[in-house]
């Protein structure tokens, strides 16, 4: 009986754990999305830009946050954050 408890534990645990994934997923794309739209009207903030690009890296899209990174280079080469990132 004690090992069916452990059992259940541990698959409410990863269940819990999947939910928490799948919603931080979405919060990221919800917040790209965001970030996106407030570059099509303020293409030059190069703030708003990073914080995409680091959103990128953080759900492991890190070819679009080196993208996105690379911009911001562009536009201001001395961007210590991109820069380092």
């Amino acid at each position: 009986m004690k090992g069916y408890r452990i059992l259940f534990l541990l698959l409410t645990v990863n269940c819990l754990l999947l939910t928490f994934s799948i919603s931080t997923a979405k919060e990221y794309d919800r917040e790209i999305q965001e970030y996106r739209d407030l570059l099509e009207k303020n293409p030059d903030d190069l703030d708003a830009a990073y914080r995409m690009g680091t959103l990128y890296a953080w759900q492991g899209d890190y070819e679009e946050a080196i993208r996105v990174y690379e911009g911001v280079l562009q536009k201001e080469p001395r961007y210590v954050d991109a820069e380092l990132s």
